[in-house]
């Protein structure tokens, strides 16, 4: 356990967890074993943490993931301006995702069709690639696979 870290009301941590100095866990965030969360990392209200989470970064979310770097709280630590805006390699690198997309049965899902229209994946970061899946009955929405 780092120095100075806050676990919010009801943050609980499994065990072999290690936590950074500076590190903030919000109200209800779950952390599984062995997950290391670097200093100064910021999680959301009712966050479920199953990986690392790297220094200064800020994440929420059931599963968690990156909302960018924790710049508040680095301000609030006397961090320059300049040291905050400094680019980091999570900025910079690109969440490339699989989205499937339903051909034929009675799947469809409107909302992924606008998001990829609008824009919505390149403004989160997302290297968004479509592929065709075939409908089976079962099937009514939209598959999102991380790859590397």
């Amino acid at each position: 356990m780092g120095n100075k870290t806050i676990f919010a009301n009801n943050a609980q941590i499994a065990g072999h967890v290690q936590v950074g100095d500076w590190a903030i866990l919000g109200a209800t965030t779950l952390v599984h074993q062995f997950v290391h969360i670097g200093a100064h990392a910021f999680t959301g209200m009712g966050s479920f943490l199953p990986q690392d989470l790297p220094p200064y970064v800020t994440a929420a979310g059931n599963t968690a993931r990156p909302y960018g770097i924790n710049s508040e709280g680095l301000k609030r630590r006397g961090f320059s301006a300049a040291a905050i805006a400094l680019p980091s390699s999570a900025a910079i690198a690109q969440t490339k995702i699989t989205v499937g997309k339903i051909v034929g049965g009675i799947g469809l899902h409107i909302p992924s069709y606008i998001a990829m229209d609008k824009g919505f994946f390149k403004e989160e970061g997302l290297d968004a690639r479509w592929i065709e899946l075939q409908g089976r009955p079962m099937i009514t929405g939209i598959t999102v696979v991380k790859s590397c």
